[in-house]
């Protein structure tokens, strides 16, 4: 190796050695938590978190929908949440889920959000929002404006199953309160009442608070509320036993519901589909030969012919054929046949075949339409001529 090239080899490397130590020295490995939205069901469902919340606590922790819901209601020792406005059920549906609940369920429910009212500017308190569940259990939510803004507003006594006192932290709208509880209920309550209301009902219960954001996945995490959150579960129910969480009361999409209902025939059409495909891409065997264009007699092309002048009213030009054909072969086989006028020529023919001159004159010379069986009976006289010349 020359000079030269072990000079390039030392330039290169200390270039490699120079930026090496500059990158040492100038960055780090270091690890980051970057933030990220939710991903998979936690997008489409606020109350992710408080299903895994249960599950993580040993409770057996449900997902269900409306359509669902209205065909098996869960089992008698359950817990059902529904965190919706409710707004496909009716009053007999919601009847419907008070029967289940005196036989043994524990349902828990938000509360609609009243109409909004300033005494300053309205006369009158607007009434309740119409809800058929809450009616059947005599429950609604109002407004309070008494109280100003506090830090200690977010403070609230919790009744527990045991009828103790409990202090929790929770988010809840502190200017919004429960009327209708009757004694026996347990609550959670601050200084202007009730933010959620306990009863029994037959062998069951319904919970029902004025709202149910502070179990979100943004929330849950946060003061009292996972705490806040098993209360009012196991108000009722015991630990262990299985609770079902109604996030979306909206019928599902129809592509949905077939694949729920149909998911054999949908598998079954698609394997179908798919060997029918498969089988334009292969063949058994050679292909068959292309058969021989059918070539046509000429028989075929004068009676095709025939038949469209027959149609055209041209009947006359077919007679006319004939007609020359027999008088070319009179002019080759009589010789002067071309020198004799046309009443010689009928009167010579007539002679020769033994026929009336005026039968002879019919034949050579009649223009008149012809009915079928009439123009057969013309050609063939005149081709039993030709063929007796």
């Amino acid at each position: 190796m020359s000079r030269q090239h072990l000079l390039i080899a030392a330039i290169i490397i200390l270039g490699i050695a120079g930026m090496t130590f500059w990158f040492l020295n100038n960055f780090e490995l270091r690890e980051e938590d970057i933030p990220t939205d939710y991903q998979g069901e936690a997008k489409t469902n606020p109350w992710f978190a408080a299903r895994l919340f249960l599950k993580g606590m040993g409770i057996p922790a449900h997902k269900i929908d409306m359509p669902e819901l209205n065909k098996n209601l869960p089992p008698k020792t359950a817990t059902l949440i529904i965190t919706t406005k409710r707004g496909t059920l009716d009053e007999k549906k919601s009847q419907r889920l008070l029967d289940w609940v005196n036989q043994g369920g524990h349902l828990m429910v938000r509360a609609l959000e009243p109409e909004y009212y300033d005494p300053e500017e309205d006369d009158k308190r607007p009434p309740a929002p119409t809800d058929p569940l809450l009616d059947l259990l005599n429950i609604w939510p109002e407004y309070h404006y008494d109280a100003e803004w506090d830090d200690d507003l977010n403070t609230f006594e919790l009744t527990t199953r045991e009828r103790k006192q409990k202090e929790v932290l929770v988010d809840f709208i502190f200017n919004e309160q429960l009327k209708g509880e009757q004694k026996g209920d347990l609550t959670i309550a601050g200084f202007n009442g009730p933010q959620a209301i306990h009863r029994k009902l037959g062998k069951g219960a319904v919970t029902v608070t004025s709202q149910l954001d502070f179990i979100t996945n943004y929330s849950i995490g946060e003061n009292d509320h996972a705490e806040t959150f098993w209360e009012l579960v196991h108000w009722h129910n015991n630990p262990g036993d299985e609770v079902y969480l109604l996030h979306n009361d909206d019928m599902p999409p129809l592509w949905e519901l077939l694949w729920r209902h149909t998911r054999t025939i949908i598998v079954a059409l698609g394997l179908i589909l798919l060997l029918w495909i498969m089988k334009g891409f292969f063949r058994f065997g050679p292909l068959l030969p292309q058969p021989a264009a059918r070539r046509r007699s000429l028989l075929e092309h004068i009676e095709a012919s025939g038949r469209f002048f027959w149609k055209d009213n041209q009947q006359n030009r077919l007679v006319s054929q004939v007609r020359q054909n027999l008088q070319r072969r009179l002019s080759r086989i009589h010789p002067g046949w071309a020198d004799l006028n046309e009443k010689e020529r009928e009167t010579h023919l007539a002679e020769l075949l033994q026929l009336p001159t005026a039968t002879i004159h019919m034949l050579l010379h009649d223009e008149s339409k012809h009915q079928p069986q009439d123009f057969t009976r013309l050609i063939r006289q005149l081709e039993n001529i030709r063929k007796q010349l």
